[in-house]
């Protein structure tokens, strides 16, 4: 089928646009910051340092989702590892599931210097 389309529309079948980033850097250079400049509301999974800092700066009409996950390899059981499991699969869902669309993050999951985001709609 071919469609004629023009700038700023989607095809029909494409009905929910997706970006998904990826971006790598070192340790503090702002990839937390970056991922929290993409819509709002921001539903947000972390398993590296706070985002207190980062939160205080957004504007108030802002909505933040914020889940954080303690990761203590020391700690780190199966029972541990399966309930965070369990808690990040429902938060997940819920952010699938919301209608205001915005942006999942996913920051400090691989253990390494990435953050990884996907906006919902």
């Amino acid at each position: 089928m071919t469609v004629v389309l023009k700038g700023g529309s989607r095809p029909p079948a494409d009905a929910m646009p997706l970006l998904r980033v990826e971006a790598y850097g070192k340790t503090g250079v702002g990839k937390s910051t970056f991922a929290a400049t993409f819509p709002s509301p921001l539903w947000v999974v972390n398993f590296d340092r706070p985002w207190g800092a980062i939160i205080e700066q957004l504007p108030e009409t802002h909505v933040i989702h914020y889940h954080e996950v303690p990761v203590d390899a020391d700690m780190l059981t199966k029972g541990i590892a399966a309930s965070h499991l369990l808690e990040f699969d429902k938060f997940l869902r819920e952010a699938a599931a919301s209608k205001e669309g915005g942006t999942f993050i996913l920051d400090g999951a691989d253990g390494h210097e990435s953050i990884s985001f996907t906006i919902l709609r």
